[in-house]
């Protein structure tokens, strides 16, 4: 998919229209495991990839995924580069969530400007192409995701737990004990700070009813934004305080 542009901030509590295919839906969920029950995004039938300028990331921050298996969706920052105060596809930075990889859909990042795709190899190396770490189809994650500057370069650091399982994904067999999963990218590959940035973005693709996101947790400055969470993500969002 080339990138869709100019999309307004016209959706309810500051979202923007949708880049993709379709637009995105508010839908109740269930408990599962440690997860609880309310209401997530979908992308309804097909991609819902939308912005939002009312909140930004941290240099901390989580959120709930529900796996679905041939479905890329994320979070991200995004920034408007171009100051014209629309949503391209193009000004998403940094996206952590499931990604497409060689031969399957695994836990993974894509650069900024929805660039290169990679993933951890299961054995501690980042990769661009071969098996990565997948997940199970229905099955809710939660992302515990942090980063700090280091040079010219980010230090990435995302811990994943399965809520419906209550069991921590391991990033690296070699190693004693559940690893999560480390890496590196340049400045280039990450894009703007969150801290910098203008807002997030989110990607949800949904088929058979597996692709979510819900509970969105960023410090904004404080206390803890929440999107979701049981209440609705267009419903929940709060607004950035000066």
């Amino acid at each position: 998919m080339g990138a869709a542009t100019n999309n307004a901030f016209t959706g309810q509590d500051g979202w923007s229209n949708s880049s993709s295919s379709n637009a995105g839906t508010v839908v109740t969920t269930v408990t599962s495991g440690e997860y609880t029950g309310g209401q997530a995004i979908s992308g309804g039938t097909a991609t819902y990839i939308g912005a939002n300028k009312n909140v930004t990331l941290s240099s901390n921050y989580n959120f709930d995924l529900r796996y679905g298996a041939g479905q890329e969706m994320g979070v991200g920052h995004w920034n408007d580069d171009d100051s014209d105060g629309l949503f391209d596809q193009a000004e998403a930075e940094l996206q952590i969530g499931v990604i497409s990889g060689t031969g399957g859909w695994y836990f993974g990042a894509r650069y900024a400007g929805f660039g290169t795709r990679s993933w951890s190899d299961g054995a501690g190396s980042l990769v661009t192409g071969g098996p990565g770490v997948a997940g199970t189809a229905g099955d809710w994650y939660r992302f515990n995701v942090s980063y700090s500057p280091n040079g010219g370069n980010y230090d990435i650091n995302v811990g994943i737990r399965n809520l419906s399982t209550g069991t921590d994904i391991d990033f690296d067999s070699g190693l004693l004990g559940v690893q999560s999963w480390s890496f590196i990218i340049t400045a280039a590959q990450f894009g703007v700070a969150p801290a910098s940035a203008e807002g997030l973005f989110i990607r949800t693709t949904t088929s058979g009813a597996n692709g979510l996101i819900d509970n969105i947790n960023t410090a904004v400055p404080e206390p803890s934004a929440a999107l979701l969470g049981g209440l609705g993500l267009l419903g929940l969002l709060r607004r950035r305080r000066d």
